[in-house]
Formats: C-alpha cells, structure tokens, sequence
C-alpha cells in the first residue's frame, strides 16, 4: 500500500497518482489527529511532506504528474470527515502552482455523491461507469 515503495524505478512521461485518504480516514471522522495527518502528508504550503516529496522526486525523474483529488462519497458525504479532503485539495492546489509539471484534477467536477450509479456498492469506490468519467478527465490531460 505505500504508493512512493510501488514507484520504485518508474520512469514514464506521466504518472496518474492520488493518496491519503486510507491515511487520513485511519484517524477516524472525528478527526482528533487530522491537522498532524495532513501535515505529515503535504504541509499547509503545499511545499513539504510526504505527497510534495514524492512528486518532487518524480519530476526529477522526468516525469510530469497528474494527481487525483477526491471525490465526495456517498458513505461520507454531508459528514465531518468532508472537511480533511477538503483542505488537502487546497493543499494540492498550492503544491500543483508551483510546478507547471504537476496538475490536480478534482473529481468533484465529474462525480455528483447522490449518483450512486458511480460508485460500488461499498459507496465509496468507483463503479464502472465511475472510473469510466475517471479515465475520461484524465485521458485529454495526457494527450495534450
């Protein structure tokens, strides 16, 4: 499960990531320890932390970087657990600025939570036809 140890040795014009939010749904909802969480992950700059580490490492190698937000699953949505995912995207948002290699895609553009057509039946992952609207916002990204 740890995703930089899975991309040893890649080299590749693009790389399609997202992550944390196995990390961040650990701490629970109440959300007792997200703030230390986040900032393990990627810091309120955007700048430091594990998520900008790996990407800055991917880049070296080359590699231009397409990383995947969250959508709001229908399991969590209207929930506290929202708000986490939240200021992560803001993060990712700073991050991304800052390198013209990097790109953040929001699946909140192409996933409603009430659509649960979209999602499996865990309300959480994507059906098919929710990685189907997936592929379809990352696939112009890649061939542009």
């Amino acid at each position: 499960m740890n995703i930089p140890s899975q991309l040893n040795g890649v080299v590749a014009d693009w790389v399609v990531l997202n992550g944390g939010a196995n990390d961040l749904s650990g701490s629970g909802c109440g959300c007792r320890v997200c703030d230390s969480v986040l900032d393990r992950l990627i810091s309120e700059s955007g700048m430091r932390g594990a998520i900008p580490e790996l990407v800055a490492e991917l880049r070296r190698r080359g590699s231009r970087v397409v990383w995947l937000d969250y959508y709001n699953a229908p399991r969590y949505a209207g929930t506290s657990c929202v708000v986490p995912y939240r200021i992560l995207k803001e993060r990712l948002d700073r991050m991304a600025a800052a390198d013209q290699g990097v790109i953040v895609l929001d699946l909140d553009s192409v996933f409603q939570s009430d659509d649960l057509s979209l999602f499996s039946r865990d309300r959480v992952h994507p059906s098919r036809q929710g990685s189907g609207r997936i592929a379809d916002l990352v696939a112009p990204v890649l061939i542009r």
